[in-house]
């Protein structure tokens, strides 16, 4: 009689957990491994050779490639790796470079908005002007966007980390 008193109370504790897992799970939550990624990230510039010196306008497009409306995070504010990652909406992967010293402002609910699918929306940077890009030679630039707050006032935004195509930049002396 026991043991069956012990296997329902555990049966029970069991289907409790589990409803209230079920019941806490976002609808627009930090994304995992497992989870299928609704935006798409893309870096592109207007050529591959650049001489030193030379600006090197990078355009990051942010689109949605589900098919319902997902309410992000527009800024797309350029940071520093190392900055703590309220301040840093976007930041580039350079190899041989540094990152910027740049912290952004505070967010604010102006700062998010839905994106319809199929929308997108696009920021453009001199990278000349954030990282050391002088010196000759072939560079692999990657870009990540990334959330992890909602607004105060509004629905909760998407969250999480995207990560750009890779493209290669060659620096050539004039």
């Amino acid at each position: 009689m026991k043991k069956r008193f012990l296997f329902a109370l555990i049966l029970f504790f069991l289907a409790g957990c589990a409803s209230s897992a079920e019941q806490e799970t976002p609808s627009q939550g930090f994304n995992s491994i497992k989870d299928e990624v609704p935006l798409k990230l893309i870096l592109s510039t207007e050529k591959s050779v650049y001489k030193v010196g030379e600006s090197i306008m990078a355009t990051l497009r942010l689109e949605n490639v589900s098919k319902e409306p997902i309410y992000v995070k527009k800024r797309m504010f350029v940071g520093a790796l190392g900055s703590p990652i309220e301040f840093r909406d976007v930041f580039f992967l350079i190899d041989g470079s540094f990152s910027p010293r740049i912290h952004g402002p505070e967010l604010s609910d102006t700062d998010f908005g839905y994106l319809n699918p199929g929308d997108g929306f696009e920021n453009s940077w001199d990278l000349v002007h954030l990282y050391l890009l002088d010196d000759p030679g072939v560079y692999y630039v990657a870009a990540i966007y990334q959330n992890s707050h909602d607004p105060e006032n509004g629905p909760p935004s998407w969250r999480g980390e995207i990560r750009s195509n890779t493209i290669s930049l060659e620096i050539i002396n004039p």
